[in-house]
């Protein structure tokens, strides 16, 4: 369960950029956001805490061999996990100091400063990534500009969903927050692509893996996620000229739910072994249980899997589009936004048995 401690580290990066730049943006554009005093220096404290569990993870491995103290000094001060984890943690104490001790609001230069603080974590956090130790620089870039755009996007949403108090100003705020958007989603999906590339270049193949079934099912999630959140950012000024007194927030908050799922899976990705090449990696590690129930029979690791649909497959595959269209009935018809909620869920399965039925 220790991805579970990765889905929060992701939630807390969130909350706090999201805090951070609710803070900065004039009341006039965005609903009557109230961030609870505790959130922030929480988030900071979950960020600093959280981080430390890579490390502690590593230390748990080798500890036996070496030596608890001896584990926990080489680690701490010569693995990059470890190095990062020190910086997060300095960045991490001085932010607490200041979201503590000073009202950032009302001082423009400390908000800036906290932003900066935020980003440096957020950089530390890019330089321990996996894909980063692997390819360098490129690495390290494309896991920071994915990470960032994710947390600008969602935390912003998050914010805004669960801290709002009434749902005034939304179409000034949807002025700045929708092109911001389109750019954070453009930024993820494109070093989204290219960390898939790095990672699991035999994206199909790598269905036989923990890591493929995790990264299939996060990226089954994102579908009906875009899909929601652009009838959000694109249809809500027709939905109040219909009903004036209609509020998104619930749909808002429908978003940040799928979008935890996203984060937990994120967190399982994190503690998988990447299948750069798919026959070397099933040497060492044991096909998906997933996988199995579908294929028991197991796979040939020499034999490269591809797709090829059958008639149950497409079946399955028309019912998870009508899912998706479901969902978007709920939504213009104005029914309760768990519905939707339920709808992605639906989809998210149906694509995936069919997706796994199609496996040859």
């Amino acid at each position: 369960m220790t991805f579970v401690s990765d889905a929060f580290l992701y939630l807390c990066f969130a909350l706090l950029i999201g805090g951070l730049l609710s803070l900065a943006i004039p009341a006039n554009k965005q609903p009557n956001v109230q961030v609870p005093k505790w959130v922030l220096p929480l988030a900071v404290v979950g960020v600093a805490i959280l981080s430390f569990m890579p490390v502690w993870r590593i230390i748990s491995y080798f500890a036996s061999d070496l030596g608890f103290w001896i584990t926990f000094k080489s680690v701490l001060f010569t693995f990059e996990e470890g190095k990062a984890f020190l910086w997060t943690l300095a960045l991490s104490i001085i932010l607490l100091i200041i979201l503590t001790v000073y009202d950032i609001r009302n001082q423009p230069t400390l908000l800036v400063l906290s932003l900066l603080l935020t980003l440096l974590m957020v950089l530390a956090l890019g330089w321990s990534s996996h894909v980063a130790s692997k390819y360098g620089e490129v690495g390290f870039l494309a896991h920071t500009v994915h990470f960032l755009a994710v947390s600008v996007w969602m935390g912003l949403l998050f914010v805004t969903g669960w801290f709002a108090k009434d749902h005034r100003n939304w179409l000034a705020f949807l002025k700045w927050y929708t092109p911001l958007s389109i750019i954070c989603v453009t930024a993820v999906l494109f070093t989204g692509w290219l960390i898939t590339q790095y990672l699991a270049p035999q994206y199909v193949g790598s269905w036989v893996l923990p890591y493929g079934q995790a990264l299939l099912i996060k990226h089954l999630f994102i579908i009906p996620l875009l899909v929601f959140a652009s009838y959000n950012g694109f249809f809500i000024k027709r939905k109040f000229q219909q009903v004036p007194q209609y509020n998104p927030i619930p749909w808002v908050r429908t978003e940040s739910v799928i979008t935890l799922c996203i984060f937990t899976i994120t967190g399982y990705l994190g503690q998988q072994s990447p299948p750069h090449d798919v026959a070397l990696t099933l040497n060492e590690n044991k096909p998906s249980q997933l996988f199995l129930a579908f294929h028991p029979n197991g796979v040939d690791p020499k034999k490269l899997l591809l797709l090829d649909f059958n008639l149950t497959s497409i079946l399955l595959a028309l019912l998870a589009c009508l899912f998706l269209i479901a969902g978007t009935v709920f939504y213009f018809k104005g029914y309760r936004s768990f519905l939707t909620l339920i709808a992605s869920v639906c989809f998210v399965i149906t694509a995936y048995i069919s997706l796994m039925l199609s496996v040859n």
